[in-house]
């Protein structure tokens, strides 16, 4: 949970608030501080908010959003022994994405000391060709699901 104002952006911590970022020119002691009944948690000192976001042209948001990073898009629950993959809306263009998304699920399962294999499949399209090739490539240790 984030809470955004024009000074500074909190998180919901476990401790309570976390004060995250501050927008440029603000003096977090005199803006943010001495106004609040309490004092924020800062785990660490809070980095500047996007200058962007006080421009008048269009961030491009609808463009920005939906992209989250392939590391945070695998979770693995020990409890259940289930590695959950997140590929909404993730784009796979080469055979270096296929890589990618490879080696991100090898980092969290070869410390388990699990081994399962499996070999994935995709169809590479060529926007310039239109033309559509399948790459059949052998990743390691890919799974889905349950392990």
């Amino acid at each position: 949970m984030l809470y955004v104002t024009e000074r500074c952006v909190f998180g919901l911590h476990r401790r309570g608030l976390e004060l995250l970022e501050v927008a440029s020119g603000i003096d977090i002691q005199r803006d943010i501080l001495a106004p609040m009944a309490f004092v924020p948690y800062m785990e660490r000192q809070p980095t500047l908010m996007n200058p962007a976001i006080f421009n008048e042209p269009p961030m491009g948001l609808r463009a920005r959003l939906p992209l989250l990073p392939l590391a945070d898009r695998f979770t693995y629950d020990a409890a259940s022994r289930t590695m959950f993959s997140n590929f909404e809306r993730l784009l796979i263009r080469t055979p270096a994405d296929v890589e990618a998304v490879c080696g991100e699920v090898e980092q969290r399962l070869a410390p388990l000391g699990h081994k399962v294999y499996g070999v994935v499949t995709t169809t590479i399209s060529c926007s310039t060709h239109r033309s559509r090739t399948p790459w059949p490539k052998w990743c390691g240790n890919w799974s889905s699901g349950t392990i």
